[in-house]
C-alpha cells in the first residue's frame, strides 16, 4: 500500500505542477526551468552566479516603481503609457490565454489610458476588470480586494469624502491580522527550543525587519496623501532596501548550500585512499 501511496502522491504533484506552470504561461515555464537549473548546480560559483540572475529578474519591477515616482514627482515627462512599459513586458510573458490574465491586461491598459487623458471614465468603471477577474479567484482575500478597490475608486471620483485612513482600512486590516499573527508565530518559535534560541530569535528579527519594510511604504503613503510634501521616492525606499536585503540573504544562503554539500560528504580517511 505504501509504494501505490508513494506514487499517487508524486503523481498529483506533477500534475498540479503541469497546471501551474500553464496558469503562467511562458513565464512559468521559465521559473520552472530556473528552479531546475539552481537544483543541478554543483558549484558555488554557478550557484552564486544563478542566484544573482534570478534576483536581476525582479530588476523591472523595481525600475518601474522607481519610474511611478518620477513621473508622480514630474521628474520625468513620459506618457504612462511608456512609464509602465516592464508592466507590458510582465503582461506579454505572463500570457496564458485565462481569464485572470485577460482582466489583468485591461486593468492595467484601462488605467493607462486614464491617466494619460484618453478616457474620461470613472476609476469604478476602470476597475471592472478586477471585479470580473475576482469572480474567476478563490482566494480568502478577493472580499477585502474587491473592497479596497470600491473604496479607492469612490474617493477618486469625488463620491465620498472620506480621510486616507478610511479608504485603506480593506488593506490595513489584513496587514495587522497577518502582522500579529506573524509575531506571535516568531515568539512562539524564539522560545520553542531553548537550545536554538539565540539563531530563532535572530532570524525572527531579521523577518520582522522585513516585515516592516513590506508595510512602511503603506504608512508613508498614507502620510503623504494627507498633508506631507516630500518626494514619492521615500515612498518606495523601503522596498528599494528590502531588494537588496534580499540580494545578500540570497547570497549568503548559496554560499551556505555550498557549504553544507562540502561537509556533507563522505570524510575519507588516508588508510580508505591507499586501499
Amino acid at each position: 500500500m505504501a509504494p501505490t501511496t508513494t506514487f499517487t502522491r508524486e503523481g498529483s504533484y506533477a500534475k498540479f505542477s503541469e497546471a501551474a506552470k500553464a496558469r503562467r504561461g511562458p513565464l512559468g515555464y521559465m521559473a520552472r526551468g530556473y528552479e531546475k537549473l539552481l537544483q543541478q548546480s554543483k558549484t558555488l560559483c554557478v550557484r552564486l552566479s544563478l542566484v544573482l540572475g534570478g534576483l536581476l529578474l525582479l530588476l523591472p519591477a523595481v525600475l518601474t516603481l522607481l519610474f511611478i515616482s518620477w513621473k508622480v514627482d514630474g521628474a520625468i515627462d513620459w506618457s504612462w503609457a511608456t512609464v509602465l512599459v516592464f508592466v507590458w513586458m510582465y503582461d506579454v510573458l505572463a500570457c496564458n490565454g485565462t481569464l485572470a490574465w485577460l482582466c489583468g491586461f485591461l486593468l492595467h491598459l484601462f488605467v493607462a489610458l486614464r491617466l494619460d487623458g484618453h478616457v474620461d471614465w470613472s476609476w469604478i468603471c476602470v476597475f471592472i476588470p478586477s471585479f470580473v477577474a475576482i469572480l474567476d479567484w478563490s482566494g480568502s482575500s478577493d472580499g477585502c480586494y474587491a473592497l479596497q478597490l470600491i473604496f479607492l475608486g469612490l474617493q477618486l471620483d469625488h463620491t465620498v469624502t472620506w480621510s486616507w485612513l478610511v479608504v485603506f482600512i480593506p488593506t490595513w486590516v489584513p496587514s495587522a491580522i497577518g502582522g500579529l499573527i506573524f509575531i506571535v508565530f516568531v515568539c512562539a518559535a524564539c522560545f520553542s527550543d531553548a537550545s536554538s534560541r539565540l539563531s530563532a530569535l535572530g532570524l525572527g528579527l531579521l523577518a520582522c525587519l522585513g516585515f516592516g519594510l513590506l508595510v512602511a511604504p503603506q504608512v508613508l503613503l498614507l502620510v503623504r496623501l494627507g498633508s506631507a510634501t516630500f518626494s514619492t521616492v521615500y515612498i518606495v525606499l523601503p522596498w528599494l532596501i528590502l531588494f537588496g536585503l534580499v540580494i545578500l540573504v540570497g547570497i549568503v544562503a548559496a554560499m551556505v548550500m555550498d557549504l553544507d554539500d562540502i561537509t556533507s560528504g563522505p570524510v575519507t580517511t588516508p588508510i580508505e585512499e591507499e586501499a
